[in-house]
């Protein structure tokens, strides 16, 4: 009876023991584990973020941007191309305008950049006609 005290104290002891060991140092490995992967996954989402700021993106519909009897720009669409172009000259541009026939609107795309004096090799142009619509896609 007397030593009851401390064969209670060493079980607990081992006990208290054995839970460091095998339950709480192995909790908190995971832990840091799932904290440094919570970190690399937002490094991810701002590296993400910070690409999709720096790229802007314009949709447009024809009938806006073209005349309606000819093959040029409207009046509106040679004022938000100039804004959209003057505006965002350091940023990534990708403006898609949805039309008939892509392949014919691209020239006067073209000679409106080049009247304003910018600089074609910064930007890319083409017609692309997909499924469900024909689309002139202006990237810088």
């Amino acid at each position: 009876m007397r030593y009851l005290g401390w064969i209670l104290l060493l079980l607990l002891l081992i006990f208290g023991l054995w839970f460091y060991r095998f339950h709480y140092r192995n909790l908190h490995a995971d832990i840091q584990s799932l904290r440094r992967e919570i970190k690399m996954w937002e490094e991810l989402l701002d590296k993400e973020k910070n690409a999709r700021q720096k790229e802007t993106r314009f949709s447009f519909p024809m009938e806006k941007f073209f005349a309606s009897d000819a093959d040029k720009l409207s009046s509106y669409g040679e004022i938000e191309l100039a804004r959209i172009l003057n505006t965002l000259k350091d940023k990534r541009i990708e403006l898609l305008v949805y039309c008939r026939n892509p392949a014919r609107y691209t020239s006067s795309i073209t000679k409106f950049i080049a009247d304003q004096n910018l600089p074609l090799g910064d930007f890319r142009i083409e017609g692309k006609k997909r499924a469900d619509k024909e689309l002139v896609i202006i990237a810088r």
